[in-house]
């Protein structure tokens, strides 16, 4: 017993002096302009990091690649940026944007340099014009939305998706693990948006004057509507709903394996 008491206090002393080590952090911003057009699609695959995307008026396709390297030292920060492939290409109507990232050596237990963990982090902001589809994959991270036009789809396997201010005829968002928060402010958006989680919550706020069918059902969670007294459920119960508002020409199918879904009617 004395030896595992002797090896598991030599064990947790080193630990506590690898997670204090030093750590130099390079940051660099890597972009990126593509003259844009109808008919386009953007196809963006992240690996770790953040992807924020506006619509904005304009007559090219904005990025900006906020990249951060974790790494023992500044020296080998700046080799491992050196080593990452940025991929931006366009080629007939579709821009691909994807980064090829070294492997990185961990630093283990009884290391030299009892070092710090090395990590690339990209976050990417994105102004996006009319006439351009949008599709982003991310491994972890969030992706935020705002005012676009045209038809999307947002996965992430690990992290949070925010949609605001949409206007798009056909739009999609999917979550593994994270929660989705979506809303429909604009009373004359009638498009088709379908939102699903795996594991989390999906909150959605709809104008009070939309005109939609909201179909939501949760696996092993429940469902809560607050859209006041004037808009009556066709099917209200623990774990499902189907809400006719207005004429019914929009369509909104919510679906969450492992957690709430909640609707909320907004002015």
């Amino acid at each position: 017993m004395r030896i595992y008491r002797t090896l598991f206090i030599f064990i947790f002393l080193v630990s506590v002096f690898v997670s204090s080590a030093p750590a130099y952090i390079l940051r660099k911003d890597v972009r990126r302009s593509f003259e844009a057009g109808s008919s386009m699609k953007l196809r963006l695959k992240n690996r770790a990091g953040s992807v924020y995307l506006k619509g904005y008026k304009g007559d090219s396709l904005e990025i900006n690649a906020a990249v951060k390297v974790r790494a023992p030292s500044k020296s080998k920060a700046i080799e491992i940026f050196r080593e990452i492939v940025f991929d931006m290409s366009k080629k007939n109507k579709e821009i691909s944007v994807e980064t090829d990232l070294p492997r990185l050596r961990l630093s283990g237990l009884f290391s030299y340099r009892l070092g710090v963990r090395t990590s690339i982090l990209i976050d990417y902001r994105i102004l996006i014009p009319s006439g351009v589809n949008i599709e982003i994959f991310t491994s972890a991270g969030d992706i935020a939305a705002e005012t676009l036009k045209d038809t999307f789809l947002l996965k992430t396997d690990v992290g949070d998706i925010d949609i605001r201010n949409s206007l798009c005829e056909n739009g999609k968002a999917e979550v593994s693990r994270g929660e989705i928060r979506c809303e429909l402010s604009a009373p004359e958006w009638k498009g088709k948006l379908d939102l699903r989680v795996g594991s989390g919550e999906i909150y959605l706020f709809l104008n009070e004057e939309i005109s939609a069918v909201l179909t939501a059902r949760s696996d092993k969670g429940r469902v809560e509507l607050d859209i006041g007294d004037t808009v009556k459920p066709d099917i209200e119960e623990y774990d499902r709903a189907v809400v006719k508002f207005g004429s019914g020409q929009g369509r909104i199918n919510l679906s969450n394996i492992r957690g709430k879904i909640i609707v909320e009617s907004v002015k």
